[in-house]
């Protein structure tokens, strides 16, 4: 009779032992996560935007826009040639979104997929761009030589505008460049 007493009694102390284990791995892991683990400021990859854009005219067939210059705090995490496309992406000071694209068009559908129906013109820096708001979204697109340039914007209309106005060919930054 005193057998039955003894396996639950050693069925408790198991038990006990696993619920103190994983209650101490918890508690290892808990802290590991607060005092060791380091989130970084900007959790994004910066990339150089400018050495992708060089690309683009071979591969593309088209000189594609570009930033002349991106803001203090901006940085490019985006930029990809993808047969005809060109694309860029810009992240913020105030961690919005900017980006660009552009691509062969000769019909112009990518332009009227970009734009609601009462978008408004806009002439930047020489250039009519169709420009809608959605609310959460900012977007000027246009066409120019069968290549449809869309730039969509999270930021405000100001920001967007500025953004708009700093972009040029990549051949005349790389040729101002050169000139230096």
């Amino acid at each position: 009779m005193s057998g039955y007493g003894g396996a639950n009694a050693k069925m408790s102390d198991v038990l006990r032992s696993v619920l103190l284990l994983t209650a101490g791995v918890l508690v290892v892991f808990v802290i590991g996560r607060i005092f060791f683990t380091v989130e970084p400021d900007r959790p994004v990859s910066e990339v150089d935007y400018l050495t992708a854009a060089e690309g683009v005219e071979p591969s593309a067939g088209f000189d594609p826009w570009v930033p002349e210059q991106l803001p203090d705090g901006w940085m490019a995490n985006s930029a990809r040639i993808d047969a005809a496309t060109w694309e860029m992406g810009v992240v913020t000071d105030d961690d919005e979104f900017v980006g660009i694209r552009q691509l062969l068009d000769g019909d112009g559908e990518a332009l009227d997929r970009a734009i609601d129906e009462d978008a408004r013109e806009e002439t930047v820096n020489g250039v009519v761009w169709q420009v809608s708001d959605s609310g959460d979204e900012l977007v000027y697109a246009t066409t120019e030589d069968d290549v449809t340039t869309v730039v969509r914007s999270t930021t405000s209309a100001e920001v967007t505008r500025d953004y708009v106005s700093s972009l040029v060919r990549f051949s005349e930054l790389a040729s101002a460049d050169a000139s230096r």
